[in-house]
C-alpha cells in the first residue's frame, strides 16, 4: 500500500477555468485593471477616446429620445382608451340609439340589453309626455273658446247697456240724471 492521493477533478471541469469569479470581471482585488478593462482605459485617452465618448453620448441621447417617444405614445394610447371608455359609459347612460350602435361590438349582452331597455323606456315616456302635452293644449284651446264666448257676451251686454243708456239720456229724465256709458272716455256725457 502506498500513501498517494489521486484527484481526478469535478465532472465537467476544464483545465484553467475556475468555478467562480472572485472579483468583478477585469479587476483584481487590489483595484488594478487587467485584461479588457485595461485596454478600454488605454483606448479612451486622446482624441479617439473623445470621439468615441461623443458617439456613445449621441447614441445614448437617441436611445433616450426613442424611450421618451415610446412613453409619450403609450400615454396617448392610454388617454384615448380612457376617453373611449368614458364615452362608452356616457352612451350607456344617456346616449341615443345611433350612439349605442357605434359601440355595439364592444358591449356585453347585458350592457346592450340595458341600453335597449333604457331607450325603449325613454321612447314611451316621450310618447306619454306628448300625449299629455296634446291633452293640455286641447284643454287650453277649450278654455280659450269659452273665454272668447264669454268676452263676446260681455261685449254684447256692454253694447246693449250703452244703447239703452244713450236712449235714456235722450229723454227728459235722462237729461237730469244721465247714465254713464261703459267703455266710453267721455265721462258719461254723450254729445
Amino acid at each position: 500500500m502506498t500513501n498517494e492521493i489521486y484527484h481526478h477533478g469535478i465532472t465537467g471541469m476544464k483545465w484553467g477555468v475556475r468555478r467562480y469569479q472572485p472579483y468583478p470581471k477585469g479587476y483584481t482585488g487590489s483595484g488594478k485593471e487587467v485584461g479588457e478593462a485595461k485596454r478600454v482605459q488605454q483606448r479612451d485617452t486622446g482624441i479617439s477616446g473623445y470621439i468615441r465618448k461623443k458617439k456613445q453620448e449621441k447614441a445614448d441621447a437617441a436611445a433616450q429620445k426613442e424611450r421618451n417617444e415610446q412613453l409619450r405614445r403609450a400615454m396617448e394610447e392610454e388617454q384615448k382608451k380612457q376617453h373611449h371608455d368614458a364615452d362608452k359609459e356616457r352612451v350607456l347612460r344617456e346616449g341615443t340609439a345611433t350612439e349605442v350602435l357605434k359601440y355595439q361590438g364592444e358591449l356585453t349582452n347585458q350592457e346592450l340589453q340595458n341600453a335597449v331597455n333604457r331607450l325603449t323606456s325613454e321612447s314611451r315616456l316621450r310618447e306619454f309626455s306628448q300625449n299629455e302635452m296634446k291633452s293640455a293644449i286641447d284643454k287650453v284651446d277649450e278654455i280659450m273658446k269659452t273665454i272668447k264666448t264669454g268676452t263676446e257676451w260681455a261685449k254684447i251686454g256692454t253694447d246693449t247697456y250703452n244703447t239703452f243708456a244713450a236712449i235714456y239720456n235722450a229723454t227728459p229724465d235722462g237729461q237730469s240724471k244721465p247714465l254713464t256709458l261703459v267703455g266710453k272716455g267721455d265721462g258719461g256725457k254723450k254729445k
